[in-house]
């Protein structure tokens, strides 16, 4: 029988943009996917305030257009080091986009978190790569011990806070603790991503997880979200952002795939938004730098309907260990992580543990 194409399911309930919109930062974290190089080049041509409103216009629109809650992910560098931050924040608001920030705790004073209340910031992403030794190793000193101090003075303003980690040889044994630590401290949200090798994250190359460790630390964080489920940790606190959370629940018997014909879960690329750069390039993924162009030549909507390189990614028939496989509509692995270990987006996710049929 011939098989159908695979349709992505290109509109959600969400479109998401990760928007970073400065390099500057006041880290110098190991794992960065920006190296010192490029911090310092693509800031010389960063948008403007007004070209970041007109940014704002168009989620605004694309948001009625696509009938989705439009969302902007304020990032960098440290967005709150911008001077012109509170300005886009109160804009976004006004015009009904919601936002968020992915960043650090620094400089969180009280004027800053009235800032973000009065302009209804509703999430605060923070990350805690390990115990203190360990973060504060990725992170420099101190940085553990801020971050905790960040969690309790954002929760206590009434924002969302999310906990973030990158997984690697490192630190993966630490994550356990971490989840409990989050949830400790106030957290709403907890989640990670694996170490892709780029930017000054090719100097932990040797750092990644093999298939069959990741798989064991998986099933170790799946024993963890149970035991603080029981404890009264809520449903929205455990994070399932790695696709291949996917396989290893198929392989426990709790999931099962019920569309094979249509994309709807798995790695976002592709399918529910974009990212955009200081200068204005476009991505589909930060964490995989190949451009789609540029934001002062196109539009957001243009790019995500009619780029001819994303219609290419969105190829997943392609995915070298993917198009065989019945789980293609609900995984896909982390197209990031293939790319960034071999240059190739349609390579085999490295870290899949599935072998061959």
């Amino acid at each position: 029988m011939e098989k159908k194409p695979l349709t992505p399911k290109v509109i959600e309930t969400v479109f998401t943009l990760q928007q970073h919109i400065t390099n500057h930062c006041d880290r110098q974290c190991e794992h960065c996917y920006l190296t010192d190089k490029e911090k310092k080049n693509s800031e010389k041509d960063a948008l403007t305030t007004n070209e970041c409103k007109n940014v704002i216009d168009q989620m605004a629109q694309l948001g009625g257009d696509f009938r989705v809650v439009p969302r902007i992910n304020f990032s960098g560098g440290n967005p709150l080091l911008r001077q012109d931050f509170p300005e886009l924040l109160k804009y976004a608001k006004d015009n009904l986009v919601r936002t968020a920030i992915l960043g650090n705790p620094y400089p969180l004073t009280e004027k800053t978190l009235e800032m973000l209340v009065e302009n209804n910031l509703y999430r605060y992403q923070l990350s805690l790569d390990g115990t203190k030794e360990t973060h504060d190793m990725f992170r420099g000193n101190g940085s553990y011990d801020m971050t905790l101090e960040g969690i309790r003075k954002i929760v206590n303003k009434g924002i969302w806070v999310s906990i973030m980690s990158t997984v690697s040889r490192l630190n993966y044994k630490q994550m356990p603790e971490i989840a409990e630590i989050s949830l400790k401290n106030g957290a709403r949200h907890f989640d990670f991503a694996r170490l892709v090798p780029i930017g000054e994250g090719k100097n932990l190359d040797e750092d990644q997880l093999t298939p069959l460790k990741y798989k064991e630390f998986l099933f170790d964080m799946h024993k963890v979200y149970e035991k603080l489920s029981k404890q009264g940790a809520k449903t929205g606190f455990f994070g399932r952002k790695d696709p291949l959370w996917s396989l290893l629940y198929k392989e426990m018997g709790i999931l099962t795939p019920h569309n094979k014909t249509q994309v709807y879960d798995g790695c976002t690329l592709g399918k529910s938004g974009l990212t955009l750069d200081v200068d204005g390039t476009l991505y589909a993924c930060r964490r995989m730098p190949i451009s789609l162009g540029n934001i002062r030549n196109t539009t957001l909507k243009e790019t995500f309907l009619q780029n001819e390189l994303l219609d290419t990614y969105r190829q997943f028939e392609k995915i070298e260990g993917c198009n065989e496989c019945d789980l293609m509509t609900i995984c896909r692995g982390c197209r990031a992580v293939a790319y960034g270990n071999t240059g190739n987006y349609f390579s085999r996710d490295p870290q899949c543990w599935r072998e061959k049929e």
